[in-house]
């Protein structure tokens, strides 16, 4: 099976304006942090929640969700792998650790 996916891990950041501060509204965008900001990578743009009726926390959680995704699909690799093979290893923390990321509890 091919990974068509920009490899994670991903972190959800304030869309930023071209002086580095907050866009006003609260937009996310998910990237693919780089070694340096130069080398970060778009994965995907949070559009403004509020503008449908969503309120800002909604949002966040959203951006949040997404940016733990790849988080959760290895999770979840590991988990089907070690069921498979009959390891007994803990696989709670992974997945404990995929879940926190989403929930925003680092």
């Amino acid at each position: 099976m091919t990974e068509n996916h920009t490899p994670g891990p991903w972190e959800a950041s304030h869309r930023l304006n071209a002086i580095g501060q907050p866009l006003k509204g609260g937009r996310y965008v998910i990237l693919q942090k780089g070694s340096n900001k130069s080398e970060d990578f778009f994965v995907a743009e949070m559009p403004f929640a509020a503008c449908r009726g969503g309120d800002q926390r909604e949002h966040e959680a959203n951006a949040r969700l997404i940016a733990a995704a790849p988080d959760m699909l290895a999770a979840l690799k590991r988990v089907e792998r070690d069921l498979t093979i009959g390891v007994s290893s803990d696989p709670l923390q992974v997945i404990r650790a995929a879940i926190a990321k989403a929930a925003g509890h680092s």
